[in-house]
């Protein structure tokens, strides 16, 4: 065997460990309002514990395929998981298992859906810091949806990324970044109300959702929620795509953001935006 050949084999091998190590087994239905789908992979990520500071908590992600590895970090959100084209069910767990809190994703469910309360932790059969297994299953209704799942399951739960402060070059970088520069814009375009001004500013997709009667409504909501002091960080522009590393403060408390940007005609656009 030559060195070539054997470098490409090994090269294979240890993508193929990587990613076996994210995920992991799941067997059983999700059914949602009648139709059924078949759960097949699940992901364990360890995320900030909203209720112990300085602690971790488990998310597990029951999907019905597998999912891209960008998405395998506690900063992954609903709208970027049912993008992927999931269907499926994201969950948290705290308290040793006992609350938890969950979404459904895709499933042709309109808008969101999420449930949260106690948790019977004997459906577990493992759960430590780094593994995740069991038996769950529920039947719930939540306003004109009806679901119910049985998925048995076994999964690793990935650590949380160390945090890595940005470097003085990156942070001079995207002060000078032309998509950090048209993000900052529709930031401040959000903040002042204008419509018109937002509209030119996001990607068609997301500036179709504004001829919504109820955009006006909750646009106050979404100036609500926004953090304060918000700068960017580090800009990563590669052709026609970039991600933007945010930092600002919400009720005196850090935040993190990221933002990912679309180039059309030139212009730099908003496509999606999420904070933890």
């Amino acid at each position: 065997m030559n060195s070539a050949l054997r470098t490409i084999l090994a090269v294979t091998l240890v993508t193929c460990v990587s990613w076996m190590a994210q995920a992991g087994d799941a067997s059983g239905t999700l059914e949602v309002n009648g139709k059924t789908y078949q759960i097949t992979h699940a992901y364990g990520i360890a995320v900030e514990d909203a209720f112990e500071k300085g602690k971790d908590m488990p998310m597990l992600i029951l999907s019905d395929r597998p999912l891209p590895e960008k998405l395998l970090n506690e900063k992954t959100d609903f709208f970027e998981l049912r993008d992927a084209g999931m269907n499926g069910m994201k969950m948290e767990f705290y308290s040793n298992g006992s609350n938890y809190s969950m979404m459904l994703v895709g499933a042709g469910v309109e808008g969101s859906v999420s449930v949260s309360g106690t948790f019977d932790a004997d459906q577990f059969s493992v759960y430590e810091p780094a593994k995740l297994a069991g038996k769950i299953a529920a039947e719930k209704s939540v306003g004109d949806t009806t679901f119910k799942y049985n998925v048995v399951f076994a999964t690793d739960v990935l650590p949380r990324k160390a945090k890595v402060a940005p470097t003085a070059a990156q942070l001079k970088a995207a002060q000078s970044a032309a998509s950090a520069k048209a993000y900052l814009a529709f930031n401040q375009a959000v903040r002042d109300g204008k419509l018109d001004v937002i509209r030119g500013l996001v990607v068609r997709e997301r500036a179709a959702m504004m001829d919504s009667p109820d955009f006006k409504n909750m646009l106050g909501l979404i100036q609500a929620m926004m953090p304060a002091d918000i700068a960017v960080v580090k800009a990563t522009e590669t052709g026609d795509d970039a991600e933007l590393e945010l930092t600002g403060k919400q009720d005196g408390k850090e935040k993190d953001g990221t933002v990912t940007m679309k180039k059309v005609g030139g212009k730099w656009l908003v496509e999606k935006e999420s904070w933890k």
